[in-house]
């Protein structure tokens, strides 16, 4: 699940004591498949080691098949508790000591958990990054959890985090099914401040930090529209209610300039719960079938460029046209939403409405800071809206 704060006290073998207590957390499933470590930067300062330290042990733990790093992204945890073979435990001299900011007493964890559907791509693991810098600032430890975008999984993810008793939880809902109302409301009924993150959940009153996903989609159409653009694909990985948002006022904006958005240039994917909007191989067949299909319009029908709003299926779009012999942006324009990070060689050409995870993941930390200390109440409405940006990127072109 998330990122820990001991320190290794000794100066001796470093790396195998990091190696060890990374090993140990996947056994105790204290770290998850899918979960992200923590940097190298925030691992070296954490245990007074240095990078190279830290890229020795995290190799050894990938020879060991329990991690793999992925370059743009960060260091993923590959097996589960049940899978990862235990390493043996270091000896009391040598074990990492735990920092006074977590109490040994059921009292509350000093600790902050953010739920994300995923953690591997779009603007989520810059969005992670800066959530664990700032909740350390405030001397507070972070957990990360993942639903795989199920509804059923957030609830167990909820009980147990209920169960450790965390100092505040900073959530995203899943994009696919209704949120249970109760799920959330247990925590608050608990005393645990809940700060929801990208959309609210119906008959839950809390802080939000919202992605404004009309604003979003309408500066797309406007910077494509600005393009000269007229026919204009819309793509998306699988229904939902975000989708239906952007779709909607992406299709409003086209008809306020006078250009449209018919049935024939809209595809939205069929993908499983767990695997929207992630990369993979159905992904890729889809959109390759998609714009086959696009593409063998008569030319006065054809698409010239497409907005997807998740830029991890972006770069599925561009890989498929190039594939295609297409030229990107000479041939085709495309635009998506990321983050401003831009993470990622191919993720940073694609050019984006971006969301700056930097201030959102501030605001996060300090509205469950201030719940926890009691200045703003569990149940406050304050809504927030996050803070957008463009990245010019390497996808565009003018057809004017």
């Amino acid at each position: 699940m998330g990122a820990n704060t001991f320190r290794d006290t000794t100066r001796t073998t470093k790396y195998a004591k990091l190696r060890d207590l990374i090993s140990d957390q996947i056994a105790t499933g204290t770290l998850s498949k899918g979960d992200f470590l923590p940097s190298e930067p925030v691992l070296a300062k954490r245990f007074e080691i240095s990078r190279s330290t830290v890229r020795q042990a995290i190799a050894e733990l990938e020879t060991d098949g329990l991690v793999e790093r992925i370059p743009g992204k960060g260091t993923l945890v590959l097996q589960s508790s049940a899978l990862a073979p235990p390493r043996p435990m270091p000896s009391a001299a040598s074990r990492p000591t735990v920092p006074p900011t977590v109490s040994a007493t059921p009292q509350a964890l000093s600790v902050f958990t953010v739920v994300l559907p995923e953690l591997k791509t779009g603007h989520y693991p810059a969005l992670v990054q800066h959530f664990e810098q700032a909740a350390s600032d405030l001397m507070r430890q972070t957990i990360f959890c993942t639903t795989g975008n199920d509804v059923r999984r957030q609830g167990d993810i909820i009980l147990q985090l209920i169960d450790k008793r965390v100092a505040g939880v900073a959530l995203s809902p899943p994009t696919v099914g209704a949120v249970p109302t109760h799920q959330i409301r247990q925590l608050q009924l608990n005393g645990i401040p809940v700060v929801l993150l990208h959309r609210g959940v119906t008959g839950i009153t809390a802080p939000i930090i919202e992605i404004p996903y009309e604003t979003v989609a309408e500066r797309a159409a406007e910077v494509l529209l600005e393009q000269g653009h007229r026919r204009i694909a819309f793509i998306g990985s699988h229904a939902s209610a975000s989708t239906e948002r952007y779709r909607h006022s992406f299709a409003k904006t086209l008809e306020a300039h006078g250009a449209s958005l018919p049935e024939e240039l809209v595809w939205i994917g069929n993908q499983s719960i767990a695997e929207a909007g992630t990369p993979n191989s159905q992904r890729l067949n889809e959109v390759e079938v998609a714009f086959d299909k696009m593409m063998a319009l008569p030319g006065d029908r054809r698409p010239t460029a497409a907005f997807d709003p998740w830029d991890a299926d972006a770069e599925a779009i561009y890989l498929t046209l190039l594939q295609r012999g297409m030229s990107i942006p000479k041939d085709f324009s495309i635009i998506s939403f990321g983050g401003a990070s831009g993470t990622g060689t191919l993720s940073s050409r694609i050019s984006s409405i971006t969301l700056d995870e930097h201030h959102f993941a501030l605001k996060a930390v300090e509205l469950l800071e201030n719940m926890v200390k009691g200045d703003l109440r569990l149940n406050d409405d304050s809504r927030f809206l996050a803070d957008l940006g463009f990245r010019k990127g390497e996808t565009l072109k003018s057809v004017n």
